[in-house]
């Protein structure tokens, strides 16, 4: 990928992005495209469009945080970091827990958050259930699992005394229906939509626990 092809969005609303995060954000695609030769992180057919199809594509969460040092972020699956490492790396004030039971993955995660000097996020080479001493106001997943099982998750995870504590999916086209299925078993949540600025049948997924749940 030619560096013109490293830009951010024009709905990309939040301060100016600086040259040290541009700098990050290409040596995390550096290292993904060094990486993806012996694991595979992502979908081998999408890493020529990688700036795109996923970092890109994990930006759309930012909108959703506040970039504070209130600001604790759990990500289940990490995979090969996204959303996870973009939000860590555009939003430095954020504490960004990863969560990754496949130990290369892991790994690779690690390195990036080293070489990236990343001192707000944390690489847990663990499954999700075997992290319990983390409260957070923000959960996030892409790609990951069933809706109703991220929603289970994010409950591990999301600390209930904090009025602004979310979760927040990346899905696909199938988000709806999945929804639809669930919702009435999962009335304590409420649950914001917004369309995808990368895929017209995906969606953004803003969850809140309603405050007559506790």
């Amino acid at each position: 990928m030619i560096e013109k092809d490293f830009y951010i969005p024009s709905w990309y609303e939040k301060e100016i992005v600086s040259r040290e995060t541009i700098n990050n954000l290409k040596h995390y695609h550096a290292l993904l495209v060094k990486w993806q030769q012996a694991i595979n992180l992502i979908s081998p057919n999408t890493l020529d469009t990688a700036w795109e199809r996923h970092f890109i594509d994990s930006m759309q969460i930012i909108p959703h945080i506040e970039n504070t040092e209130n600001t604790t972020m759990v990500d289940m699956g990490s995979g090969g970091g996204f959303p996870a490492l973009v939000i860590a790396i555009m939003c430095p004030l954020v504490t960004v827990h990863l969560i990754e039971s496949d130990m290369r993955k892991s790994q690779f995660l690690k390195t990036v958050v080293r070489e990236c000097n990343l001192a707000n996020a944390t690489v847990h080479n663990e499954t999700i259930d075997n992290v319990t001493d983390i409260k957070a106001t923000l959960v996030t997943a892409r790609a990951l699992a069933s809706l109703d099982k991220l929603l289970d998750w994010a409950g591990l995870f999301l600390d209930k005394t904090q009025q602004e504590a979310k979760a927040v999916f990346l899905k696909g086209a199938s988000w709806q229906s999945e929804w639809d299925s669930i919702k009435s078993d999962y009335n304590r949540w409420a649950l914001r939509a917004f369309r995808s600025q990368t895929d017209e049948q995906a969606a953004i997924l803003v969850f809140e626990q309603r405050e007559d749940n506790e």
